[in-house]
C-alpha cells in the first residue's frame, strides 16, 4: 500500500523543559519534507507535544458548547425526556470518547469538561440560576460525575486486560503475590508499578491498577 507522504507529520514528544533543549531536525521521505507540527488530530484525539490535552480540552469544550446551544434553543419545544436523549447523543457521547486517555489532565481542564455536563443537566431541567446545587439536579438523575465515569471507564478497561478481551499491548497489570492470607489476596489485588516522577503516575499502568484495588 502506498503511503501518502502529504499527511505524515512530525511530532517530537517530551516535557516543556526537554523540548527547549531539543533542535527538532529536519525530516525528508523520498525528498518530500515533512512537517514538524505541535499538534495532531489522531484518531478523533488532539495529542500536543506535551501531553497537556489542552487543545484537546478547548476543541472539545467549544463543540460541546455550541451543541448545548442549539438544544437550548429548541428546548422550550422539547419534553424532559427529549433533551436528555440529545444530550446523551450529541454531547455525552463525545465527552466519553476516549476519555481515558486524556483523563490525566490537569484539574482545571477536568473542571472545565465537568461544567458542561453541569450546564446540560440545568438545560434538562430549565433551571438557568447557579443558586439551585448542580448536585442534587444530577442525583435527581442518578447520574455520575465526569471523573467518576472516566474512572469507572478505566476500571472497566483494566477488567477486560485482566480477562484478556483487551488490547494485547495493554495487558501490563500483575496480581499482587502475598505469602499470607489478606483481604487485598483474596480479592485479586494487582500490583502498583513503581513511579518516581509525577509523568510516571499519569501512565495508564499506574492509574488502572490504582483504581482497580481501590473498586475492591
Amino acid at each position: 500500500m502506498a503511503i501518502n507522504l502529504s499527511k505524515i507529520k512530525s511530532m517530537f514528544f517530551g516535557s516543556k523543559q526537554k523540548l527547549i533543549r531539543i533542535n527538532e531536525p529536519s525530516m525528508d521521505i523520498n525528498g518530500t519534507h515533512i512537517e514538524n507540527v505541535s499538534t495532531f488530530k489522531y484518531l478523533g484525539v488532539t495529542l500536543d507535544k506535551s501531553l497537556t490535552w489542552n487543545v484537546h480540552i478547548d476543541k472539545l469544550c467549544s463543540k460541546a458548547r455550541q451543541k448545548l446551544c442549539i438544544i437550548q434553543r429548541i428546548s422550550s419545544y422539547l419534553d424532559k425526556k427529549t433533551i436528555i436523549l440529545l444530550y446523551k447523543s450529541l454531547i455525552l457521547s463525545h465527552v466519553d470518547y476516549c476519555d481515558i486517555v486524556w483523563m490525566n489532565c490537569a484539574k482545571f481542564l477536568k473542571d472545565r469538561v465537568e461544567k458542561i455536563q453541569n450546564r446540560g443537566i440545568r438545560l434538562i431541567f430549565g433551571v438557568g440560576s447557579r443558586r439551585v446545587s448542580v448536585t442534587e439536579l444530577r442525583d435527581l438523575l442518578h447520574w455520575k460525575t465526569l471523573e467518576n465515569r472516566r474512572e469507572q471507564h478505566c476500571i472497566k478497561l483494566v477488567k477486560n486486560c485482566l480477562a484478556g478481551s483487551g488490547p494485547e499491548y495493554l495487558r501490563i497489570f500483575t496480581p499482587n503475590i502475598y505469602t499470607y492470607s489478606t483481604r487485598s489476596s483474596i480479592n485479586g489485588s494487582l500490583k502498583i508499578p513503581f513511579m518516581k516522577s509525577a509523568n510516571g503516575q499519569k501512565a495508564f499502568s499506574y492509574i488502572g491498577a490504582k483504581l482497580f484495588n481501590s473498586q475492591i
